[in-house]
């Protein structure tokens, strides 16, 4: 029987959290505060003219005056603050029965050396909010702490727990972080919470449950979009380099993560511990919410989950890693978590279970064979090391469920081959760094940038492997067709009257070849020729032989002396732009070998 991994104490947190801001008087009360925040009639708190941040001591005044300031009144900061000489804070702006619901402009502004230490839950610059929006904000060198396991606790350096349809765009954070549901941004995104345009290079340390680069647990409708992370986490439960875990119809779109990820045992009463992801450490589809997206993002990070068991038991996930996933698996539904246009390139190593984008498909508690993942126009050049009954290139196991591959390659493993599954399809470095290859697969793909297409395949970016088109434009990366060096050119060496061209081809389409013969100086009386012409239609990638042969001036030429052989060979793929590369070869007199 399979351990799902934790659902229903999280059922609880988001009632609980729910029921407190139910009971919530939302009309903003008068924000006197001891006039420790200038009140005017251009800053009244209105959206229009929000209170103005200027100091440490301003801040501290938010922190500091509940419910006044933290209910629907908004805020903009004016002026870079510095909090390093500062002492810890012990307490934050909103807590779960008073979260922040205004709105806080960091209007391009950073607080620098913000220390929280908590000996409750929820510790970042905002403790809790609801329906907040929080943007244009940097936050460096925080120092965010919750030593004990506190059962749901967030910790993050912006908030502890976003929750009801928060809002965070364009906010950026490093430092380090220690908690239960440890972020980089958020230590929990629930509800509807939006994450845009927002990144984080914190150092991540999960205590017991959800650790991520930039957000410890994600569930109900959560959004992450245009964000990443590059920062080392490390936990024990849900771990990822950008997510710790996604549940119940949340989405990670246009996003990566850098971060090398590791898992330490944990197990929970023996089956629990180590989902560990370089990108998301759990997706967890409900029957409530439905499947998850993680769609246009990437991860090229390490990821380690290990186990000091010897045991392989396939209903035991303690170790389970995976290059972009660590585990798929669902909670009384039926609806997939979907995977699309991603790639992972890190190495992983798994104690249970590896895979180079998934480490384990699996059902719930049951091991329902409902738990559904499909994944498409994806890739993983990941190096794979694991038990040699779990370790795959694409997905490292299957416990129950079903797992759709559409269009999915690999080239990378050091599993043997009998120990690698069959899901994905299995390909070349040479074949999967060029256009043609992904273009014959029905990808959205280009070989130029900047381009409208999802996907990039150019030769001086990404060590010739595609990239996310929206990554490209990000970094101002342009490209054009580069000539391809697919071909390789010799002389048939059965025959001193022919010569031919091997080339090695990457799908479907047609190839051909055209020559012209020259003489050299020891051959004056040979007359310029066009005289070779030779055409393939080729169904699959390989290797063909173009084969010409001299015409009989070019041979009595090459009685002479050597002779110049011009050769313009040509690929065009099915649906793609022609290749052609030229060369000129020598043949020798005396030889049918080729030198030039």
């Amino acid at each position: 029987m399979t351990t799902a991994p934790r659902t229903t104490n999280r059922r609880w947190l988001t009632a609980a959290f729910a029921a407190c801001i139910a009971g919530l008087a939302l009309t903003p009360t008068a924000a006197n505060a001891n006039g420790c925040i200038a009140h005017s009639a251009d800053a009244d708190g209105t959206a229009a003219h929000p209170f103005l941040i200027e100091n440490a001591a301003n801040l501290q005044c938010l922190r500091d005056n509940a419910p006044d300031y933290w209910t629907g009144q908004h805020f903009k900061q004016t002026a870079n603050i510095d909090l390093s000489a500062e002492p810890a804070w012990t307490s934050t702006i909103g807590t779960v029965a008073e979260p922040f619901t205004g709105s806080y402009d960091g209007n391009g502004q950073t607080i620098t050396g913000l220390q929280v230490e908590l000996t409750g839950s929820n510790a970042g610059l905002f403790g809790a909010t609801s329906g907040a929006t929080i943007s244009n904000l940097t936050i460096d060198d925080a120092a965010i702490s919750i030593p004990a396991v506190e059962a749901y606790s967030g910790a993050a350096p912006l908030v502890g727990t976003a929750n009801s349809s928060t809002v965070i765009t364009n906010v950026h954070s490093s430092g380090t972080v220690q908690g239960q549901a440890a972020g980089g941004i958020a230590g929990q995104a629930l509800n509807g919470t939006q994450i845009w345009s927002s990144s984080s290079s914190a150092v991540i340390t999960g205590n017991d449950f959800g650790a991520g680069g930039l957000v410890g647990f994600a569930e109900i409708g959560v959004s992450i979009t245009d964000s990443s992370a590059s920062g080392s986490v490390i936990g024990d439960i849900y771990v990822g380099g950008l997510v710790g875990a996604v549940r119940a119809n949340s989405e990670v779109f246009y996003s990566y993560s850098t971060g090398d990820v590791t898992g330490r045992p944990n197990y929970q009463g023996g089956g629990e511990g180590g989902y560990v992801g370089g990108l998301v450490g759990a997706a967890i589809a409900t029957a409530s919410g439905s499947g998850n997206v993680i769609a246009r993002s990437f991860a090229t990070g390490d990821v380690t989950a290990t186990d000091p068991r010897t045991s392989n038991d396939p209903n035991l996930c303690g170790a389970c890693a995976g290059g972009l996933i660590g585990v798929t698996t669902e909670d009384g539904t039926e609806m997939p978590n979907v995977i699309a246009d991603s790639f992972a390139s890190g190495t992983v190593t798994g104690g249970i279970a590896a895979g180079g984008l998934i480490g384990r498909n699996m059902g719930g508690a049951a091991g329902s064979a409902n738990s559904t993942a499909t994944i498409a126009d994806s890739y993983s050049r990941s190096a794979v090391r694991g038990p040699e009954n779990a370790t795959g290139a694409i997905l490292g196991a299957m416990t129950e469920g079903i797992f759709n591959v559409t269009d999915t390659f690999w080239n990378r493993t050091d599993a043997d081959d009998a120990d690698v599954n069959s899901y994905g399809m299995r390909s070349t470095q040479a074949l999967m760094k060029t256009y043609a290859f992904y273009a014959n697969a029905t990808w959205d793909i280009s070989d130029t940038s900047p381009t409208t297409k999802k996907w990039v395949s150019c030769a001086a970016h990404n060590d010739g492997y595609p990239f996310l088109q929206w990554y490209a434009a990000k970094q101002n990366w342009t490209c054009s067709p580069a000539p391809s060096n697919l071909f390789t050119v010799r002389a048939d060496g059965s025959s001193t009257t022919a010569v031919s061209s091997l080339i090695t081809v990457p799908g479907a389409g047609k190839a051909s070849q055209t020559g012209t013969f020259s003489g050299s100086s020891s051959a004056r009386s040979a007359k310029t020729v066009t005289a070779c012409r030779a055409s393939k239609k080729v169904t699959k990638a390989g290797h063909y032989r173009l084969s010409c042969q001299l015409t009989s001036a070019a041979r009595s030429a090459r009685r002479k002396g050597s002779i110049r052989v011009s050769l313009r060979t040509t690929f065009t793929p099915t649906g793609g732009a022609a290749r052609t590369v030229t060369r000129t070869i020598t043949l020798k007199k005396t030889s049918s070998g080729v030198t030039g």
